[in-house]
């Protein structure tokens, strides 16, 4: 589930940042396999961010043959994104890393269905707190 708390970061981090600056930090090879897979998509002069997996390319592939990057590669690229920039909108600059490491819904047992789960992701990236704190 940490794909959807860096997804949700990602997408929030293209609407606060330079989307020019976001991708220079992380580089083509991460851009490249989120543009693969259809999460990070250029809409004319924008960039924006898909969420939804089921929106995601349907070449994913999980091992050989399939003609799209491999989900490993997606989550890489996801991964290098959170590590080389930074969440700026929350109080003091932190790397996305440790912003998508401080989500404390992570493990998402606390949710009984994947929209209340989503609902507290977004709600955390929003500078909440997120409920599965105890809040």
């Amino acid at each position: 589930m940490r794909r959807t708390v860096q997804t949700f970061t990602l997408e929030r981090m293209f609407a606060e940042q330079d989307a020019d600056v976001l991708v220079a930090n992380a580089g083509d090879d991460a851009r490249d396999v989120l543009v693969d897979a259809w999460i990070l998509v250029e809409d004319g002069e924008e960039w924006r961010v898909e969420t939804d997996p089921g929106e995601w390319s349907p070449d994913l592939s999980e091992g050989l043959g399939g003609p799209g990057p491999l989900i490993t590669q997606v989550y890489d690229g996801l991964y290098h994104f959170m590590r080389t920039n930074t969440v700026t909108w929350c109080g003091s600059e932190v790397s996305g890393i440790d912003f998508v490491s401080a989500y404390p819904g992570r493990d998402g047992e606390s949710f009984e269905t994947l929209e209340e789960y989503e609902e507290d992701i977004a709600e955390y990236v929003d500078c909440g707190s997120g409920r599965a704190d105890g809040s």
